[in-house]
């Protein structure tokens, strides 16, 4: 029996808006749940959130990270 190596603990393999809405629920019932517009400007919590994420992506922060916490920081978003 082989142990893989470097094994690391993912939420899923697919991030993408489309693919992750189609596995969690909870995803599905951000869309259209609406936020103060005065703090949130861009509409409902599923924008705020994607945009969240997008933002974190691009940060130098980011790029420094292990893979297995670039995946903690995706998930706790």
């Amino acid at each position: 029996m082989k142990i893989k190596k470097n094994m690391i603990w993912t939420l899923t393999d697919k991030k993408d808006r489309n693919s992750l809405e189609l596995q969690f629920e909870w995803l599905r019932d951000m869309n259209g749940i609406p936020q103060d517009l005065f703090h949130h400007a861009e509409g409902d919590v599923a924008i705020h959130t994607w945009r969240v994420i997008e933002e974190l992506q691009k940060l130098p922060g980011y790029f420094a990270l292990t893979e297995q916490d670039k995946e903690k920081q995706f998930s706790l978003l």
